[in-house]
């Protein structure tokens, strides 16, 4: 007789396993299901903060609890969502109304992740680039005489 596999290790489950989103999980992979269960409200939590600081509300409508649902369910990251709403309204200086809502979220999404990328690759260049600087040493003879003096200043050099 074949035993219950984790659908996330796919170990044979001893025991009675846990269940979790309709699925028999093994005591690690269930731990680390919930850890990560928490950690996503974490961030959904953090990105509500974030919309509600930069449109000057107080409650988050529910229109946008489930657009921003939506937009994870489309494959689109929390970071990625706030990234987006930071390039839209601070870098190219929009006005934040609240009737617009996260409507520019669909439309700038690929701009803002090339404009990272972009930034990223600066960044790197930036790092990588190393500061040279050479010293040149520059010696100064005195006139044979006095009628052959030198025609540049000290402050010049």
């Amino acid at each position: 007789m074949a035993g219950r596999r984790c659908p996330k290790c796919q170990q044979v489950i001893i025991g009675s396993g846990h269940l979790y989103n309709g699925k028999l999980y093994c005591d690690q992979c269930y731990k680390l299901a919930i850890d990560e269960a928490l950690n996503i409200e974490n961030e959904k939590k953090g990105l509500f903060d974030f919309i509600k600081e930069l449109f000057a509300i107080e409650d988050i409508p529910e229109s946008w609890v489930a657009k921003v649902d939506r937009l994870l369910r489309s494959g689109k990251t929390i970071a990625g969502i706030r990234m987006t709403l930071t390039y839209y309204y601070d870098i190219l200086g929009h006005e934040p109304i609240p009737t617009y809502g996260l409507s520019v979220v669909d439309s700038f999404y690929e701009e803002t992740r090339q404009y990272a990328i972009k930034q990223q690759e600066i960044m790197q260049k930036n790092m990588e680039h190393e500061e040279k600087s050479e010293t040149v040493t520059v010696k100064i003879r005195r006139p044979v005489s006095e009628k052959r003096k030198t025609n540049y200043r000290i402050e010049d050099l």
